[in-house]
């Protein structure tokens, strides 16, 4: 009896460490399926997790991660099946309402599926690695993690789901917080990568500090929701006190959409507390109160920061370059127009000559090369020809560079190669507004005249950058002060599924976001249950970051994750409330029966 008592026992033991066996074991095989991939763009070929391991793991292959810890914990449910006496026993989505959510998810995955297999670089979406925003491999894991925090949850008992949500939340705060307090005295970027980020900036292990600013930011809208319930005053002192320094993260990765996100996401679930739960004013306004000082303090401490942010400073000022609005290359004649005017440079057997609407100018010829003394309005301007190259400075960032073949202008753009300069400023009515969000707007108006070969299907995984027109000299130029520039992404996540997977895609996941949203906010919610409230205050700080950001597998985990435990206790709390409905019919049968007989 003892033998097998404690036989019982060690298989009880071994089986809820099968997802990190399964990770462990896909974390060691991943380096094995290392590959080589010849960027088209560039003509360079790069190797994906030959040597340099642990940066590409961080940095460029999180999508890895994210696939091996959605199958691993899938070989968790899996297991259920071949152990079927298992105390943690549930049935794989087991209920009716799911159906409709995984509908939802299963055209996503489909419709990524479809464009990267079709498509024009598939060797490049099927594997993902390179897709540093998304790839298949990040797509799966994702549809994964959904199913695996949704069934995870429905194991739970009510009053042990709140608890569970607490310390997920909570626990991550607390590492986040311990590791900046490290990266404040040693930079972990520069220390594993050898690299540090810009300003200062909080980082981490995240790759930039955009990423973790978002993970952050999620955290803290879904732990401030938590705090408003917490009745025991110590547990609401440490609570609050990681809120606040999960938000001084956020402040110090400066990035302003993680901020603003992180405000209105919270401000959304403190309003849901509101109507939904009366919650408690009480814990509302300390915690808003230590959220308020946090911020002033930095304010005061940085000279600005809070503001800063807020403004989101820090967009190219092209106004002392001389504001092209147009280029182009006839033969021997080089055609730069602005606002006042077109300068020609005209090449005759190696002489360069200059010419303003179609009137020659003088010029000083210096020991570097040609440079145009001009008049106080082309005072920026220096050329620079030698051995048949020529740079031509236009104050902005960097100079425009020109191969010279028989007095013939060719422009050379990425990576060395001859390019045509056909592409145009998209939208040219929206040129001033080009710079808002730090260049965004420039790269949204452009993806979105990609858009209309998206229709049906994306291009696929990772393969946005072979399709954006990177030779927009003019608008690339007076927007980052730099041409040539790869745009490897959208900075709009939204942008970046319609582009990759198609507009089914992009509705799917719109449909799937709203419907959990929506049960989360309108589920019954009884007593000891409010935590669902928080899971969606950090989806709406995912959906509202993705504006201004790519998905990433850095902070996008935490939106499926949170969506599975969302629908898990929505579906929970609807079979609680059938339930006691039934039961309160019941009573009331009874009680009007015993009423009737005992009249009799």
């Amino acid at each position: 009896m003892n033998k097998k008592h404690k036989s019982k026992k060690e298989k009880r033991l071994i089986y809820p460490m099968i997802p990190v066996i399964g990770l462990t074991i896909f974390m060691i095989i991943s380096p094995l399926l290392a590959f080589s991939v010849k960027i088209p763009i560039t003509g360079e070929t790069t190797f994906y997790l030959p040597g340099r391991v642990w940066e590409d793991y961080c940095l460029a292959s999180r999508e890895i991660l994210t696939f091996s810890t959605g199958a691993a914990f899938l070989l968790f449910f899996l297991g259920e099946r071949v152990y079927p006496d298992k105390p943690l026993k549930a049935p794989l989505l087991h209920s009716k309402y799911i159906r409709l959510p995984l509908i939802f998810l299963g055209v996503y995955v489909l419709w990524s599926i479809i464009s990267s297999v079709i498509s024009k670089y598939s060797y490049v979406s099927m594997i993902g690695f390179p897709a540093e925003p998304e790839g298949l491999w990040s797509v799966f894991g994702c549809a994964l993690l959904f199913i695996a925090a949704f069934n995870y949850m429905s194991y739970l008992e009510t009053e042990k789901a709140q608890k569970f949500i607490s310390f997920m939340i909570f626990g991550a705060t607390a590492i986040i917080v311990f590791m900046s307090v490290i990266e404040w005295f040693v930079p972990m970027t520069t220390l594993f990568f050898d690299y540090e980020p810009p300003d200062k900036r909080l980082a981490l292990l995240f790759g930039n500090s955009i990423n973790c600013g978002v993970v952050c930011a999620i955290l803290f809208s879904a732990g401030t929701v938590l705090c408003f319930f917490e009745e025991r005053r110590l547990m609401l002192a440490a609570k609050i006190a990681l809120t606040v320094l999960i938000f001084l993260c956020v402040l110090r990765s400066r990035s302003s959409a993680a901020l603003y996100s992180s405000l209105i996401a919270a401000a959304a679930g403190s309003l849901t507390v509101f109507i939904r739960c009366k919650g408690k004013i009480l814990n509302f306004l300390i915690t808003t109160a230590a959220v308020a000082v946090c911020a002033g303090v930095y304010q005061l401490a940085q000279t600005g920061g809070v503001t800063d942010i807020l403004n989101n400073t820090g967009a190219y000022d092209p106004s002392n370059s001389f504001m092209l609005t147009d280029i182009k290359a006839e033969g021997n004649r080089l055609f730069l127009t602005n606002g006042s005017g077109t300068l020609e440079l005209i090449l005759n057997d190696g002489n360069l000559s200059f010419e303003k609407d179609g009137k020659e100018t003088s010029f000083v010829q210096t020991e570097d090369g040609w440079a145009a003394a001009l008049d106080e309005e082309y005072s920026m301007v220096s050329v620079i020809l030698s051995d048949e190259l020529l740079s031509l400075d236009l104050g902005y960032s960097y100079p425009i560079y020109f191969e010279i073949t028989g007095d013939v202008f060719q422009y050379i753009g990425l990576n060395g190669y001859i390019e045509e300069m056909s592409d145009k400023p998209p939208f040219p009515e929206f040129s001033d507004y080009y710079r808002l969000g730090t260049g965004r707007v420039y790269i949204w108006l452009n993806t979105v005249s990609m858009l209309k070969d998206c229709l049906f299907k994306g291009y696929g995984a990772g393969e946005y950058v072979f399709h954006y027109p990177h030779a927009d000299i003019v608008g690339s130029l007076n927007t980052h002060g730099v041409v040539p520039l790869i745009t490897p992404k959208p900075h709009c996540m939204y942008l970046q599924i319609f582009t990759s997977y198609g507009f089914p895609a992009l509705v799917a996941f719109i449909c799937f976001a709203a419907l959990i949203l929506k049960r989360g906010i309108t589920a019954p919610i009884p007593n000891g249950e409010e935590s669902i409230i928080a899971l969606c205050a950090g989806m709406i700080c995912f959906l509202i970051s993705g504006v201004a950001n790519d998905p990433n597998s850095t902070f996008g985990i935490w939106f499926w994750v949170m969506a599975g435990a969302a629908e898990a206790l929505y579906e929970k709390n609807i079979s609680r409330c059938n339930r006691n409905d039934n039961n309160n019919t019941y009573f009331l049968h009874n009680l009007h029966s015993n009423i009737v007989v005992h009249n009799k």
